[in-house]
């Protein structure tokens, strides 16, 4: 008999990422499963979208592991199993003869069983992105943080797709996280020493699972093995993996963008307090958030004020920054500026050149640069 047991709150744990994975309204069933295989060392649980896959282990009570073996379990009714069980060992036993596919699920000492239809293991998709030379180690979950400072700028505008996720960009300026609609820029500096220039564009649902799922974890990148050099790339960390596919296309020369902005930004600086503005732009809130609406950046007796206008009515909030004299009045996205503003660490300077070149908005994380394209008002 082919069985196996686990702790139900260490298979809960590890089927979160598999679920997370999955897309529901797939049309191809074997998709909605998660593929079990009992190894010497453990079990290997596994799923995929056949862009994404991803794969956890987890220490095992008992079970037969002569010869190894496999079967698939529908992932939503597997994870209600693990939810329910809450520390209760879980008996997983598999079928056999005519009803291979036939699992008996028990909790504990048969407080509950279970009985699921699964599929054959060899109609699962795998090995799709396999594991080959070692990029970069990320450590204390530092891939995840640096990730999540510029995800929000990635763009779901489905025409230019190589801006639907973030160009991890290594060249002479060192190894940096970008992501940009065109509206909107962030960049994230990993490391200031120069290496050979290659730009690999990690697709957004990889972005938030490694997000999600290695916040604090030690993780090491590899790229994909008996490939081309920028086809997958996997995120290795203990007992969880993620590889993906990347994005296939050119990545925008955002430097053409950076660089200037930041050489010019000196121009003209508006310091900034983030509780401040963030007050500003809540009272400028109470007409909703459209985030097609512009709101202007003025000055009334020296300081900074946001004017709000419009066919629903109009607003005026002051603050307590000084506006730098011999700027005049310039617009930005309401919606964007707000998010930038709150995303940022610590005191926040706004610099540009003219009222209508980019802002460069730059807070007390040295690592980070935030570009915001100008709106007419």
């Amino acid at each position: 008999m082919q069985f196996v047991t686990v702790e139900g709150r260490s298979l809960k744990h590890a089927l979160r990422p598999l679920v997370d994975v999955i897309e529901r309204r797939s049309t191809i069933p074997i998709l909605g499963y998660v593929r079990l295989t009992l190894e010497s060392d453990g079990l290997r649980l596994s799923a995929t979208d056949l862009e994404v896959e991803v794969e956890t282990r987890i220490d095992v009570i008992d079970g037969d592991r002569a010869g190894g073996w496999s079967l698939c379990l529908p992932a939503q009714a597997l994870a209600g199993i693990a939810h329910v069980a809450g520390v209760m060992p879980v008996r997983i036993v598999r079928g056999s003869g005519d009803e291979e596919t036939k699992t008996t699920i028990s909790l504990g000492d048969d407080e509950a069983v279970y009985t699921l239809d699964g599929l054959p293991a060899a109609d699962f998709p795998s090995d799709l992105i396999a594991r080959g030379a070692l990029l970069e180690t990320f450590s204390n979950g530092q891939l995840a943080t640096q990730l999540d400072k510029v995800r929000a700028f990635i763009s779901t505008e489905e025409t230019r797709y190589y801006l639907n996720g973030v160009c991890w960009h290594r060249g002479p300026l060192g190894s940096r996280f970008v992501a940009t609609d065109g509206h909107r820029l962030a960049c994230c500096r990993v490391s200031a020493d120069p290496v050979d220039e290659v730009a690999r564009i990690i697709p957004r649902k990889a972005i938030m699972l490694i997000s999600k799922h290695m916040a604090g974890l030690d993780v090491r990148v590899h790229e994909r093995e008996g490939g081309a050099a920028l086809s997958g790339l996997a995120f290795e960390a203990d007992g969880l993996s993620i590889r993906t596919k990347l994005i296939d296309g050119t990545y925008p020369d955002f430097d053409r963008i950076v660089a200037p902005c930041v050489e010019k930004a000196g121009a003209f600086a508006i310091a900034l307090k983030r509780p401040d503005v963030s007050a500003a732009l809540a009272r400028l809130g109470v007409f909703g958030r459209d985030i097609g609406r512009a709101i202007k950046l003025d000055a009334q007796d020296g300081r900074l004020v946001l004017v709000r206008s419009g066919g629903d009515g109009g607003a005026r909030a002051k603050t307590a920054s000084t506006w730098p004299a011999g700027l005049t009045a310039f617009g930005l996205n309401a919606a964007y500026f707000g998010d930038m503003v709150s995303g940022c660490m610590g005191d926040i300077t706004l610099g540009l050149s003219a009222p209508g070149d980019p802002l460069l908005i730059k807070d007390s994380d040295p690592e980070m640069t935030r570009i915001l394209m100008p709106m007419r008002v």
